[in-house]
């Protein structure tokens, strides 16, 4: 991929969302199950355009149609395999494309915890620490200008979904890479809301988000659904 010059983010609004370790899929029924029967009252309906994460393997993780909903299962049209509840799985209802709040000059910053594994025998063969990497993280922050109209800090200890896009285009599709849009993608917190006032200068805002599940690097070739 060639060079490509900053470009702008945004959050979304995600409507429902379940994380436990009672979800369970069926590839016979197309079925994903909830044994607290939570679907419902988490918000989902029928016609909802899901992302699944966090299943065995990701073997069930992708964005599927809702097309039969109860309270304790949800059905799409077909794509899953068999798999008994224990993992957290994650299932929030997609982003529809249209932007809750917008912002320029982001950052993000991924990382991976580690622990130290160092042996004896490591020591004594060449005196070099061992370590094990454990789990994902993730962060970011991002600047936009300051509106009397809108308070960001209403925004704080929420879940969001959020765009972090590398390249952003009108109207995506497959032609050629410039008319592809980039963009990192996935669930946040904002953790933080700060205004910065330099005298002479255009009043800005700084978010802080700290990711809260997987985030994911999508190519978009389709129009925005808006």
């Amino acid at each position: 991929m060639a060079e490509m010059a900053g470009k702008l983010g945004a959050l979304y609004y995600s409507t429902a969302t379940l994380r436990d370790t009672t979800i369970s899929f069926n590839a016979t029924s197309d079925r994903v199950s909830d044994s607290k029967s939570r679907f419902v009252s988490s918000g989902f309906e029928n016609g909802d355009k899901i992302v699944i994460s966090g299943s065995a393997g990701g073997t069930n993780d992708g964005t599927f149609t809702v097309d039969e909903i109860a309270a304790g299962y949800l059905g799409i049209s077909g794509g899953f395999t068999d798999e008994t509840a224990g993992n957290e799985v994650t299932i929030v209802t997609a982003p529809d494309d249209a932007q809750l709040l917008g912002f320029s000059n982001w950052s993000l910053d991924q990382k991976v915890d580690t622990e130290d594994i160092t042996t004896f025998e490591n020591g004594i063969a060449d005196g070099y620490k061992r370590y094990a990497a454990i789990l994902n993280d993730w962060t970011g922050s991002a600047d936009r200008f300051w509106l009397t109209t809108a308070f960001y800090d209403s925004f704080l200890g929420l879940q969001k979904w959020v765009r972090f896009f590398v390249q952003w285009v009108a109207i995506p599709a497959a032609t050629s890479e410039a008319t592809r849009a980039y963009y990192y993608e996935g669930m946040c917190k904002i953790t933080g809301v700060s205004v910065n006032e330099p005298v002479g200068a255009v009043v800005k805002s700084t978010i802080t988000f700290q990711g809260d599940g997987a985030l994911t690097l999508v190519t978009r070739t389709t129009a925005w659904d808006v």
